[in-house]
């Protein structure tokens, strides 16, 4: 019966030693592991996805783009600008009143 018991010692105290810090390491290991897994799933998923911010701030861009190419065209037609009365003295900098 000594020897038994001794045995379940031995096995106890590797286990204790050895097995237990390695089990853990890798533990933890997997722990980081499935955490940059999932940072790196969010991340693709957010990079195919643009954001409502910025499409509201793109389709802003391209609103005030052609918005400044239309008043480019009535200005090289001669067409006055709100508030002016000849378009092409305005932008030779010329008074108009």
């Amino acid at each position: 019966m000594g020897k038994k018991e001794y045995r379940v010692y031995e096995i106890m105290a590797l286990l204790a030693e050895e097995i237990t810090p390695k089990l853990d390491t890798v533990r933890a290991e997997r722990r980081a592991f499935m955490q940059y897994q999932k940072a790196s799933a969010e991340l693709e998923r957010l990079r195919k996805r643009p954001t409502p911010k910025w499409t509201d701030h793109h389709a802003k861009v391209a609103r005030k783009e052609s918005q400044i190419a239309e008043w480019e065209l009535d200005v090289d037609q001669g067409v006055p600008l709100e508030g002016t009365s000849d378009a092409r003295g305005w932008c030779r900098g010329e008074e108009s009143g």
